[in-house]
């Protein structure tokens, strides 16, 4: 396969889809409110409109489309660099808001009024995509994290059968696997048993 041909099938990949995303819509009415909404309907997602903002939004939503206020940020259901959803917000069109509380908020997108229906049906699909990305790297660090912690053990139970019986490193791995096999369980529980094991006997 070309490099072109890879790049046009990555592209297919990475296109966003709403349908089906749970869609929160925090926004004042103006003239080009219903064109927008409509517009987001049609890519399928389930919209549900929420004026006036409330003390704290509930969890349960995919992406949030707020309008920006002071304070934003503490309306949201999740903390910082934590999100729960994507969040788009929309800038006020007298351009008076606070880069430092736009920061806080940390959303996946922003759109400055006046806008377009097209150009916020861009930035929630973007808003999406980012956060749906972001997700599945939380997830890849997450493993990351557990199988480093099951090295951790798998090291640590090897260290203590070498002082305790003498054995080699590598014997200390394979009778840790032995084991493993006649209880059935995996090496990193059988690890966890024999750290816990020398600990109650210190």
């Amino acid at each position: 396969m070309s490099r072109t041909a890879g790049r046009e099938a990555d592209t297919r990949k990475r296109r966003v889809d709403l349908s089906g995303a749970r869609v929160v819509v925090c926004a004042e009415t103006d003239s080009h409110f219903e064109t927008w909404m409509r517009e987001l309907r049609r890519q399928r997602a389930e919209v549900t409109l929420i004026w006036p903002p409330p003390r704290r939004f509930q969890d349960g939503m995919d992406l949030l489309i707020c309008e920006y206020f002071p304070k934003v940020a503490e309306v949201l259901p999740w903390e910082p660099g934590e999100a729960g959803a994507a969040l788009v917000l929309l800038l006020p069109q007298s351009g008076l808001h606070d880069p430092a509380e736009i920061a806080a908020a940390a959303p996946h997108g922003v759109v400055s009024r006046p806008f377009t229906a097209p150009a916020v049906v861009a930035a929630a699909q973007v808003a999406w995509s980012q956060f749906r990305y972001e997700q599945r790297l939380r997830e890849r660090i997450a493993q990351l994290d557990e199988n480093l912690r099951s090295i951790r053990f798998v090291e640590r139970a090897k260290l203590i059968l070498m002082a305790e019986k003498g054995m080699t490193e590598p014997a200390a791995y394979r009778h840790l696997r032995e084991m493993a096999m006649q209880q059935r369980v995996s090496v990193v529980e059988v690890a966890d048993a024999v750290i816990r094991r020398s600990e109650l006997t210190l």
